[in-house]
C-alpha cells in the first residue's frame, strides 16, 4: 500500500511539475498570455484598479527580464490582473508583487510561480500614474 502511495505522489509531482520556467513571461505565454491581446488589463494598488490595457505589452518586456525563484512570501503592493476570455477560471491570471519586486503567479486558484522582477514595482508605479481610466 505504501509503495502505491510514494508511487501516486511521485507520478502526481511529474505530471504537474514538468515545466521549467526562467522568468514569468514564460508562465504567461503557454496559458494564452502571451501578448496576443488580452480583452482586460487590470492594475490594482490599494482599493483603486486601474485600466493598463496601453501597457500590456511593455508589462510582458518587463516580466521577461523577472527570474523565477522558490517560494516566498510576499506583502502584495499591485495586482496585476489579465483577462483573456469571458469568466471562464481558465481565461484569468493574476499577478501580485511587492515594493522589492518579489511576488507569485495565482493561475485557477494556484500559486503557480514565484519571482523577482526588480524593475517590475517601478513598471507599476508608472502605469499607475500615467492611467486615466479608474474601474473601481
Amino acid at each position: 500500500m505504501k509503495m502505491r502511495v510514494v508511487l501516486l505522489s511521485l507520478y502526481l509531482s511529474v505530471l504537474t511539475g514538468c515545466h521549467h520556467y526562467e522568468n514569468v513571461y514564460q508562465v504567461l505565454a503557454p496559458r494564452g498570455f502571451g501578448g496576443k491581446g488580452f480583452l482586460v488589463c487590470q492594475l490594482r494598488e490599494g482599493k483603486v484598479v486601474k485600466n493598463i490595457n496601453k501597457d500590456e505589452l511593455n508589462l510582458l518586456e518587463t516580466l521577461k527580464g523577472s527570474k523565477i525563484v522558490g517560494k516566498t512570501s510576499p506583502v502584495p503592493v499591485y495586482t496585476i490582473a489579465f483577462e483573456n476570455g469571458s469568466s471562464w477560471p481558465w481565461e484569468k491570471i493574476t499577478i501580485y508583487t511587492d515594493r522589492s519586486g518579489d511576488g507569485y503567479v495565482d493561475y485557477m486558484g494556484r500559486r503557480v510561480a514565484f519571482f523577482n522582477c526588480a524593475d517590475l514595482p517601478k513598471f507599476c508605479e508608472e502605469a499607475f500614474n500615467r492611467s486615466s481610466i479608474i474601474l473601481h
